[in-house]
């Protein structure tokens, strides 16, 4: 009889306990399965953008499992057909680390885990074009100058150790047109001559291991001209304080 009643409580023991251990370990007893596509938007994000994570099958029905999102260790959000979720990217070489768990109707559990580390790039340009001496303020691009571009890159690799810019690859591109010429790994300076129109120069940068990106873009309108005549003093120079035109 007492052993008739203790193989009944270990059977209860055992029915009781089973979901409690699928619920509360969900992470650790999920396969990682590649048919869970993971995806990030924008594809190269900068420290503390707002990042969406999307997650694809061709294999399940999402929408009838239950997701589990966890975000550099914690909890995130959970939730039934919960396929895409918004986070905030860190700190410059800081690794972000997204786990999602999925139950499947079938009472599969799977997983799959994507990764990124924000990076940036900074864009200084310069004009030759003419200013009086006494103007203080930056030259703008005109038609006919020549813009010096420079790239300062903020790519980081798993050591939080700036990546050298002689291991960059610089993808320059000037109205939608790749300028392979200029472009390359280490090539960090682009210079063109500004034409009529508005032009849209692109930089896509990149580790040699494709893995660490940034990118960024810069328009330059045409500014119009504006000669002005300025009167010379022999004894006292230019008179800088009004134009021959308001004389």
């Amino acid at each position: 009889m007492k052993s008739k009643i203790l193989y009944s409580l270990i059977i209860i023991l055992i029915i009781f306990s089973f979901p409690l251990l699928s619920e509360g370990q969900t992470s650790s007893l999920a396969r990682r399965d590649t048919r869970l596509l993971l995806s990030i938007s924008p594809e190269s994000p900068a420290p503390k953008d707002e990042v969406t994570v999307n997650l694809r099958s061709y294999a399940f029905n999402l929408l009838n499992s239950q997701i589990e999102w966890t975000v550099n260790g914690r909890k995130f959000a959970s939730g039934l057909g919960l396929t895409s979720i918004k986070v905030t990217a860190l700190d410059l070489g800081e690794e972000n680390q997204i786990l999602v768990v999925i139950r499947t109707e079938n009472d599969l559990v799977l997983g799959n885990t994507i990764n990124f580390r924000p990076a940036d790039v900074d864009i200084l340009w310069s004009t030759d074009t003419y200013t009086p001496l006494f103007y203080k303020g930056q030259p703008l691009p005109s038609p006919g100058n020549a813009i010096i571009v420079e790239a300062v890159p903020y790519l980081y690799n798993e050591n939080r150790v700036r990546i050298a810019d002689g291991d960059i690859y610089f993808n320059w591109f000037l109205n939608g047109t790749r300028d392979t010429r200029q472009s390359g790994i280490g090539k960090k300076f682009f210079t063109f001559k500004k034409g009529d129109r508005v032009d849209n120069l692109v930089l896509n940068i990149q580790d040699r291991s494709g893995k660490i990106k940034a990118e960024k873009s810069i328009i330059f309108e045409n500014i119009n001209t504006n000669p002005q005549l300025y009167l010379i003093k022999p004894l006292i120079g230019i008179v800088s304080d009004r134009t021959l035109d308001k004389e």
